[in-house]
């Protein structure tokens, strides 16, 4: 059996609510704009998502010889 990924319709309501969390994250200075990016392609896309995802989509992996 293959896995198929399902396609979200994001309703437009949801879509407003989106771009307003999206515009208040932007405004925060503490919040770096590239995490926003990825975070924001990724509930875009409207497919299901998991945890993981999500996590590495706000949090970049520490580069080399970063703890």
């Amino acid at each position: 059996m293959s896995k198929e990924k399902y396609q979200i319709v994001i309703p437009p309501t949801v879509l407003q609510v989106m771009e307003e969390f999206f515009a208040v994250m932007r405004a925060d200075p503490d919040i770096p704009d590239n995490a926003i990016s990825r975070l924001e392609t990724l509930l875009f896309k409207g497919t299901a998502l998991k945890p993981d995802d999500i996590k590495t989509a706000l949090f970049e992996p520490p580069t080399e010889g970063e703890i």
